[in-house]
């Protein structure tokens, strides 16, 4: 005979980032759900729709310690969503995030990246095929933009600060707009999957700080310690990045409601 699963207090859990063997080993938010539904442990829930599963399971993992505990009121609006009928518009409202939300937010940063940032955000809604398609050349742009940026800025950079810059996976974040671009090269669904790079983001965001770089570094030209050079960059990154990474976190939990209810806010 299968005994019966405990129930858990979610105020008394914590959340963690990962998996996880077993539940005494800790669990993230999807095995938290996995748990109250009562079913065996897992990151997987059967009762969770695979759209919600997709989009929960990278947030969770890309948020610190203290914001993941913010999802602990959402496990329980988490289950029974696997059979709901809205699967197909969730994935919807998660490209149009990405395209006309998400990735404005971060372009408008940079001054060079502004008028694309209000090009994407005025796109049509993206509530289909079709759409998409149509939104795709407009990315495809922003893409290809960003990217110069990225080129110019790296270019003007002080060595130290190049470092702090690189220390900080920014460069490495821009191979993430691969995975943006690819929500129209498949379909809505790919879209999910790119919410994984909200942190990459963040360090995109660091273009906003080079005038910041290059002040500390020259300040520094002549320190002998290097290392104390990229050490204050990379604290300047944190001070200017830190109110637009809690920007974008905040959205990241306004999308969740959506996609939850899978409608667009009104």
């Amino acid at each position: 005979m299968t005994s019966a699963v405990a129930i858990p207090d979610i105020e008394k859990i914590i959340l963690l980032r990962g998996t996880h063997r077993s539940r005494d080993e800790g669990i993230c938010a999807l095995e938290a759900a996995a748990w109250l539904a009562g079913e065996k442990h897992t990151a997987n829930p059967v009762c969770v729709c695979p759209v919600l599963r997709r989009f929960v399971s990278p947030f969770n993992d890309r948020l610190d310690d203290e914001n993941r505990q913010r999802l602990k009121p959402y496990l329980a609006r988490l289950l029974n969503t696997a059979n709901d009928g809205k699967s197909k518009a969730r994935c919807y409202l998660a490209a149009d995030w990405l395209v006309r939300e998400g990735t404005p937010f971060w372009l408008d940063q940079v001054q060079e990246l502004k008028e694309h940032a209000r090009i994407l955000r005025e796109i049509a809604p993206i509530k289909t095929t079709k759409d998409l398609a149509s939104a795709r050349p407009l990315f495809a742009n922003a893409k290809k933009a960003t990217l110069a940026a990225r080129s110019a800025y790296c270019a003007k950079l002080p060595p130290a600060a190049f470092d702090a810059f690189a220390a900080f996976a920014a460069v490495d974040a821009f191979a993430a707009f691969d995975a943006f671009a690819a929500f129209a090269a498949v379909d809505a669904f790919a879209a999910v999957d790119a919410f994984a790079a909200v942190a990459a983001f963040a360090a995109f965001a660091a273009f906003a700080a080079v005038d910041a770089f290059a002040a500390v570094a020259a300040s520094n030209a002549s320190a002998k310690n290097k290392g104390a050079t990229v050490e204050e960059l990379k604290a300047t990154i944190r001070e200017r990045i830190a109110p637009l990474k809690a920007a974008s976190i905040d959205s990241g939990f306004a999308l969740l409601d959506r996609l939850i209810e899978g409608q667009a806010a009104a």
